[in-house]
């Protein structure tokens, strides 16, 4: 399943610490009115290291234009710090909520 769904992203893009995979971000979407953040990972030995800003940004980048950005993360004091800090804004701070199903 995972490989079909990164055969099937919008856009995917790798950190590399020399040959070494650290980092992933993958992005899902129609790259016009929405793109939706799917995974951004880094693996912890390399957080706090500005990977996840740099691959975070260069999707901000590449996506400047499209109308509305996404993604559903864990509830803890550090992510959500993190996305605050890069502009993301709590979509119950926007007057929106979310649903989802599993």
């Amino acid at each position: 399943m995972l490989k079909k769904a990164f055969e099937n992203s919008l856009l995917s893009l790798g950190a590399y610490d020399n040959d070494k995979l650290v980092g992933v971000i993958r992005i899902v979407g129609d790259g016009a009115s929405v793109v939706l953040i799917q995974d951004i990972l880094v693996f912890p030995e390399y957080q706090r290291r500005g990977i996840g800003t740099q691959l975070l940004r260069e999707v901000m980048d590449r996506y400047s234009s499209v109308y509305q950005m996404e993604l559903m993360t864990d509830n803890t004091p550090k992510t959500v710090s993190f996305y605050q800090s890069v502009g993301f804004v709590k979509a119950d701070d926007m007057g929106c909520c979310a649903f989802m199903r599993m």
